[in-house]
This record gives C-alpha cells, structure tokens and sequence, in this order.
C-alpha cells in the first residue's frame, strides 16, 4: 500500500484508514509491516506507524529507524524504540 501526500510518501504492507463519522475525514492511519516513511531526502522505517491527523503527528514502533540527510550530504542513522 502506498498513500502520497505532498512532499511525503508512506508505504507499508497494510493500511488502515480511520473517518471521523461525522465530518467524513481521515482521523487515524495504522500502518502495519515494513513501514517506509520518506519526505525529501529523509526516510524512516519500523513496524508500525500510527498517523493521528487531530495532531498531525506519526508515531513510529517497532524498532523504527531514522536516517536524516544533511547539507554535506553526510546521513545521519537514529535506532531506537518507544517504550511507553
């Protein structure tokens, strides 16, 4: 499943798209399996990403993993999980 927005694109094996009822607009994506997350030169992986759209905020679980680009090209790597 791939879904676009400008400048970013989201993939990920599944998709779950979540409406507020009343409004008809998205509320929530749960995205599951080989998540990819690329905006520009920056990409990020992990298990699951979960996209709130009140916030505008991507959580990222599932030993997720950043790599940022720079200006002098040099690739920045960040591992790590959430605990909560």
């Amino acid at each position: 499943m791939v879904a676009i927005q400008t400048g970013r694109e989201l993939k990920a094996d599944k998709m779950e798209v979540f409406f507020d009822p009343q409004s008809k607009k998205i509320q929530k994506v749960v995205c599951t399996g080989h998540v990819e997350v690329t905006q520009g030169e920056n990409k990020s992986y992990s298990e699951i990403a979960v996209y709130s759209a009140d916030d505008q905020k991507l959580i990222l679980t599932g030993r997720p993993k950043l790599i940022m680009s720079t200006e002098g090209g040099n690739d920045i790597n960040i591992f790590g999980n959430l605990s909560q």
